[in-house]
């Protein structure tokens, strides 16, 4: 498990530093997923308003703030579990991180080879 939330953590890192790359900032010494994904939302407002639909929708919750919760509970995820067995416990909602990933992974695909996911790995 611990593994899978490193993994996931640092691919949402990687997809958020390469949209914001995409959009002319350069500047990307930071590893908070929420001080990267606010960076993004001014740039692309459309695309992070669909993401966090898409994780409210898939949650099934008419709560307008769990985007941001789940966010703020996962931000540091990448750099507090690598170090897990340091500590005496952690929770994350993996839930959270693995759809985030995927969703990160989509755009990042439409907007880099106007393709889908399944279509780029099918190329």
């Amino acid at each position: 498990m611990q593994l899978m939330i490193v993994n996931s953590a640092f691919a949402c890192e990687v997809f958020l530093k390469a949209l914001l790359v995409y959009y002319g900032e350069m500047q990307l010494r930071n590893h908070k997923l929420k001080d990267l994904w606010l960076d993004l939302e001014e740039k692309d407002e459309e695309t992070t308003l669909s993401i966090k639909r898409s994780i409210k929708d898939g949650f099934a919750s008419d709560d307008d703030n769990l985007f941001d919760r789940l966010l703020d509970d996962a931000s540091e995820a990448f750099v507090y579990w690598r170090y897990i067995y340091e500590k005496q416990d952690g929770s994350i909602n993996i839930n959270y991180l693995i759809g985030l990933r995927s969703l990160l992974r989509e755009v990042c695909c439409k907007k880099f080879y106007n393709k889908s996911w399944n279509e780029f790995v099918d190329s």
